[in-house]
């Protein structure tokens, strides 16, 4: 009896070896496997599952319960791919569409520059012409300038009126009608 207790621990120290130098240490490595890989994004359950699918016994593990929900853990995430891929090409879209819309910015305020630089040159050319028109009056006779000045619109009557040195003006409107002088007048008055 002695020796078949010495044989039953014998038996026993063996299993025990066997269980700490190769099954733990290979379980361990099996483990630490699959979380490594499930960091670097394998999906290791998809990846079991395909290959011991073929394999008699083990492909009963994965019921039929599960497979339509790895099926549709998958198309979840096909679908978040897909959905992903369309938010980057509007991302995409939108930074382009952001571009042409600071250029098209630039472009109007590139040409309000213009038009304002064209209005001023308008204004610049209105009062030279206007100059003009007050500077050629000084050399005619007062009584020629004011049946002139009456047919000539009333605003730019006033206009040339305003310009004129106020000695010439006052000969001006001395030779014309009263009413129409006093008229001119209160307009010139009016734009001051």
């Amino acid at each position: 009896m002695a020796k078949s207790s010495y044989e039953d621990t014998k038996s026993t120290n063996k299993l025990l070896w066997f269980t700490f130098a190769v099954i733990i240490p290979v379980a361990f490595a099996i483990l630490l496997a699959i979380i490594v890989m499930t960091i670097a994004g394998i999906n290791v359950g998809d990846q079991v599952s395909k290959y011991t699918k073929n394999i008699p016994g083990i492909s009963s593990i994965f019921s039929e319960e599960e497979k339509p929900a790895i099926e549709q853990s998958t198309g979840k995430s096909r679908e978040l791919e897909q959905k992903e891929q369309v938010i980057m090409q509007l991302e995409e879209t939108l930074s382009g569409k952001t571009a042409m819309v600071e250029d098209l910015e630039q472009q109007v305020k590139d040409l309000e520059a213009k038009l304002e630089a064209a209005k001023n040159t308008e204004e610049e050319n209105k009062e030279e012409s206007l100059q003009m028109i007050s500077s050629s009056f000084k050399d005619i006779d007062p009584e020629e300038a004011a049946p002139i000045f009456a047919k000539l619109d009333k605003q730019i009557a006033v206009k040339v009126l305003g310009n004129m040195p106020p000695g010439e003006r006052g000969a001006v409107f001395a030779a014309m009608e009263p009413e129409l002088a006093a008229e001119l007048t209160s307009l010139i008055i009016e734009k001051n």
